[in-house]
Order: structure tokens, then C-alpha cells, then sequence
């Protein structure tokens, strides 16, 4: 992201810092190499971005996560003005967009060898940027005062709109395009030989109004072609009464070579030569650099599109918050009412190209549309002192996946510089988040899976340090419980001594009922604790609670629920008669 900040507008830091890529260890912490897969960061980037904003820039921002304090509340604070300012935030999200054209005028200009081309997409350029100018002056002239973000936008943008070179701009813009646009037709002459064909053309004037009635050369092209089945012919196209054509090859010289070859390369000469006015009258403009206001969208786009999804989540009834910021050497995270914001959006919001939709029960009215279609399952989080690594037990799809994402997805979110979803939250930022979770299924791996998953995690103790977070989702499946338990009761041990902040999500029970030897045998700050997800198979909603590990209990639950416990088993034969 260091790049695009450089061709930005600088707006995503505070006015003292410098964004740039030797800043980058001091500001940024990291990303595991699986984090995003894992967290579902590109869903979440493209629900923030919406239709209206760029899902790539939001993913940027979301992959580099943040551990300077100073950086991080310089964002939220943009973040509460958008969100709490609707108006302000709908006039950004109509005119960022817009935005994106500059950049595609500078790429045009700067790849096109043809001076006529870049005279035109110059012009189109600068159109475009007096109005985005004149456009934000209009929006965020009251903002001048404003000492936050929007109000250094405000000041950017009214020296802009102050300075005397974009006022002879204003007025001298519309005299520029009509030069251009004022070129509206050329008159060509062709000498031909005595069998009439093609020998020389030549340029004879160029127009201000378009050939309207049928010319000679037009009659004589369309009278002679149409014979050879010209209106079939791709190389023969009509411009109101006048037919142009490229001339078919055996109409050429000795050598083959279409003789109105040089035509065009003297068209060329002579619209250079004609709009040299126009370029030199640019060259007075070079100063006026368009950048600045380019990088406004990829900067200011995901703010407003993140402020919009927490009115849109909120309006649905589910929590938002800007978190509280800790130091990082605390270690510290808790969440009230968190929740996991995909699973949250794919039940709540439904975004398409067209519009914006809510997911609705076919019970509800029209007037109950920014309901929840069902509830969204919020649970607490903390990380301290007390107690900084867990293991996290329960029934399969019991919610202990979508517990341990939506904790990822926090810091994630947090660390951006965006909202938590969570009533409140506080916050350590992590200078690294890291994910193991089952890898796709790869039927070339199976007799080394355990082996794969193995160095994996091995390869976690080269990056990770007690300011991580590392999330463990279902690790060491691929071996049996009494192998897994081995391995995971060392892997547990190392992280606790290293004092980093971990949730181990589990279907491993005997390793959860050692938790009390594991903490007597090493020597760290970092205690570790049980957390039970106590949600049934495909049952909604779940709890996750510290609470002693269950065991094999919820076998049992599902043994007798499903009729496949040893009493249930019995009374279904003593009702069929047999013993």
C-alpha cells in the first residue's frame, strides 16, 4: 500500500508523518500468508467497497495492518466524521468515482505518441479537473474550519480553486475545446491514371463543418464500389451521405502498397500543425497536477464506503464501534457483543451491480425490511493478563470457526483503520496476524498432510512475536486425536511461552482437560484457559464461554439427539420385538 499512498493525497496519516516505504517497518505490522483466504479479508473488501469504490485499494488496506497508535486514531477519527456526517458522506460517494478518469486520462496521454491524441486527452483532463475542483469547493467550502481530515481537504482543495492560474483555466477552457472540436471534416483530392485507379491523394483543406451533401469523390467511390458488394464489406463504412473507404489492395501501386497510406500520415502533420495552438496554450497549465485529486478516491473511497456499511449494519440492528486503542506491549483485546462481520453480511446485505438489498423472511412486511433475516450470533472476547491463549472446544459446527474468524477479523478491521463489529472493543494492535486453517482438501498430500500441516506451523516460530495474534483453526486434523494431542500439546506450550495471544479452535477434548499441567510446566506472563462453544450441529445461536472443557459429553448430547445412544438403540429394537 506504501505506493499508492506515495501517489495519493497523503490523507490516510497525520500531517507530520511521511508515507513512505522506508516507514514501513515502523508503521505497518504484517500479514500471515494465509490471513486473507482465511479471514474472508476480499469478501469484506468488496462488501466495504460496494459499486461505488475499488474492492482492490479496501483489500490493501485490510492486508497491511497498522500498529502505529498515531496512524490508527488519525483514521478512526475520519472514519466517525463520514459516518456521522450522512450528507457530507453521499456528495463524497457521488463525485469520488469520478475521480478514476483523471487517471485514465494521464495512462492515455502518456502512452500515445501522437501529439494530437495527447492535445485531446490533455484537454479532457483538465475538463474534468475544474470541475472536480468547483465540485469540492462546493461540498466542503463549510469543512475550512474543520481541524480533522476533511477539513485539510477542504483547505487543499480551496487553494486550488483560489489560484489564479485555475480561474484563466475556468475561462479559457471552452475557447481550447471549440479549437478542437471545431475540426469537423477534411477535403481530400485523388489523382487517378487513364484506367481511372488511384495513383495520388493529397489534403486540400480541413473544415469546421461536416461534409453534409454527396461529393463527387463520394458518388464515384460509392457508385464504383457498390458494384463489388461494398455495403457487405467491413473496409466500407457510412457517415451520413458520404461513404469513406480503404481502398482494396489491387487497387494499389506496382509494389501493392495502398496509395492513401501517406494521406493519413499528412493527416496527421496537418492536425498537429493545426492544434499547435491549443498545445501551446496547455503549456502554460503544466503546473495544475491532477494527482493529488486522483488519489483523493483511492484514500478518501474506502472511509466512505466503510462509514456506509456500519449505517447499513446498524440499521439492521447489529452493533459497530471504533475500538479503544491499548499499548502494544499490554496484549491486550476485548470485545463486547462481537460477532463475524461475513457471516453478518452474507445474512444481512446482499450487494449486486444494481443496488443495495437487505435479506428478508418471507413473513416480514416491506416495513420490516432492515430487520435481520435471523439473528446474528454476538459473543464476548478478552485477551489479559488473566488469561492470553485458549483452547477452544465444541460440537462440530458449533461456531467455533466462525468465533475464531470473527476475532481475526477484528484486529483486521481495527488495524485498517476501520470499524470493529462489536458493541465496544479495546485493543493492543498485533504486529502480526497469523491463520492456520485446513487447508483444501489435496488428494496428492495425503500421505504427507501431516507433515504439510506440521512445517506450517513450524514455520510460524520464524516470524511471530509475543505482540502477535495467532489463530488456529482444526490444526493437526489430519492424524489421530492421541498423535494430535502429542503434537499440539507442545505447539500450545511454545505459544503460551511466548506470550503471543492465541485461540486454538479444536474437536481435540483431552487436550483441553490438560490445560492445568500445561500452564504448571511453563514459565511465561500468558496463562492459558478453555473457552466451549456450546452452539448443536447446524443450530443457531451459539455461545462462547471460559468454562472447563465439557469432554466427551457433547458426543453423548448427539448420541441421543440423533437416536444412536445405547438406550436410544435399545427401545428402538424392544418396539420392533427384538431382544
Amino acid at each position: 500500500m506504501a505506493a499508492t499512498y506515495q501517489r495519493g493525497a497523503g490523507l490516510l496519516f497525520p500531517a507530520e508523518e511521511h508515507p513512505y516505504e522506508d516507514q514501513a517497518t515502523e508503521l505497518h505490522g504484517s500479514l500471515g500468508p494465509n490471513a486473507e483466504q482465511d479471514l474472508e479479508l476480499r469478501s469484506i473488501a468488496k462488501a466495504i467497497a460496494g459499486t461505488r469504490h475499488d474492492p482492490q485499494v479496501v483489500l490493501e488496506l485490510l492486508t497491511r495492518p497498522l500498529r502505529d497508535p498515531r496512524v490508527l486514531e488519525h483514521r478512526y477519527s475520519l472514519l466517525r466524521t463520514l459516518h456521522h456526517d450522512s450528507s457530507l458522506r453521499a456528495k463524497l460517494e457521488h463525485i469520488l468515482p469520478q475521480l478514476a478518469e483523471l487517471s485514465v486520462f494521464r495512462r492515455a496521454a502518456a502512452g500515445n505518441e501522437s501529439q494530437v491524441l495527447q492535445t485531446i486527452w490533455r484537454l479532457g483532463e483538465l475538463e474534468l479537473y475544474v470541475h472536480a475542483v468547483q465540485q469540492l469547493h462546493d461540498i466542503l467550502k463549510s469543512y475550512l474550519e474543520t481541524d480533522n481530515t476533511i477539513g485539510r481537504v477542504a483547505g487543499r482543495v480551496a487553494s486550488l480553486h483560489q489560484d489564479p492560474l485555475f480561474d484563466e483555466l475556468r475561462r479559457e477552457l471552452p475557447e481550447l475545446q471549440e479549437a478542437i472540436r471545431k475540426r469537423r471534416s477534411i477535403t481530400v483530392g485523388i489523382n487517378l491514371d487513364e484506367r481511372l485507379r488511384p495513383t495520388e491523394a493529397a489534403l486540400l483543406s480541413v473544415n469546421a463543418e461536416q461534409i453534409s451533401d454527396r461529393s463527387l469523390l463520394g458518388g464515384f467511390l460509392s457508385r464504383f464500389l457498390g458494384s463489388r458488394g461494398a455495403a457487405r464489406s467491413p473496409s466500407l463504412r457510412s457517415h451520413g451521405k458520404l461513404h469513406y473507404a480503404r481502398l482494396p489492395r489491387e487497387f494499389g501501386g506496382s509494389e501493392g502498397r495502398p496509395p492513401l497510406t501517406p494521406l493519413f500520415r499528412e493527416l496527421e502533420t496537418l492536425l498537429e500543425h493545426t492544434t499547435r495552438p491549443v498545445q501551446h496554450a496547455l503549456e502554460r497549465y503544466l503546473r495544475l497536477e491532477t494527482g493529488w485529486l486522483a488519489g483523493l478516491r483511492e484514500e478518501l473511497g474506502p472511509f466512505c464506503g466503510a462509514a456506509s456499511l456500519m449505517h447499513e449494519l446498524q440499521t439492521a440492528g447489529l452493533p459497530v464501534c471504533l475500538p479503544t486503542l491499548l499499548p502494544a506491549r499490554e496484549r491486550h483485546f476485548s470485545a463486547d457483543a462481537l460477532y463475524n462481520l461475513r457471516l453478518a453480511l452474507q445474512t444481512v446485505i446482499e450487494r449486486s451491480d444494481a443496488s443495495v438489498k437487505r435479506t428478508v423472511s418471507s413473513q416480514k412486511t416491506e416495513s420490516e425490511d432492515q430487520t435481520l433475516k435471523d439473528p446474528i450470533v454476538t459473543n464476548p472476547a478478552r485477551f489479559d493478563a488473566e488469561a492470553r491463549a485458549f483452547i477452544l472446544t465444541g460440537p462440530n459446527h458449533g461456531g467455533k470457526t466462525t468465533y475464531t474468524q470473527s476475532i481475526g477479523m477484528a484486529f483486521a478491521m481495527a488495524q485498517a483503520g476501520l470499524f470493529v463489529p462489536a458493541r465496544s472493543a479495546q485493543l493492543s494492535p498485533a504486529d502480526r496476524i497469523e491463520t492456520h486453517f485446513p487447508a483444501p482438501e489435496a488428494p496428492e498430500l495425503d500421505g504427507g498432510r501431516l507433515g504439510e500441516e506440521a512445517a506450517r506451523l513450524s514455520e510460524l516460530f520464524d516470524t511471530i512475536t509475543g505482540e502477535s495474534l495467532v489463530l488456529l483453526n482444526e490444526s493437526l486434523a489430519s492424524t489421530g486425536a492421541g498423535e494430535a494431542t502429542y503434537l499440539a500439546e507442545d505447539l500450545i506450550r511454545g505459544l503460551c511461552m511466548l506470550g503471543c495471544r492465541t485461540v486454538f479452535a479444536t474437536h481435540l477434548h483431552d487436550l483441553a482437560a490438560r490445560i492445568q499441567e500445561i500452564n504448571a510446566t511453563v514459565e511465561s506472563d500468558t496463562q492459558l484457559a478453555s473457552l466451549v462453544a456450546t452452539g448443536r450441529m447446524h443450530a443457531e445461536p451459539f455461545t462462547v464461554m471460559r468454562s472447563a472443557p465439557v469432554g466427551r459429553s457433547f458426543a453423548r448430547e448427539i448420541a441421543q439427539q440423533h437416536g444412536i445412544s445405547l438406550e436410544a438403540i435399545s427401545d428402538r429394537l424392544k418396539r420392533r420385538g427384538l431382544p
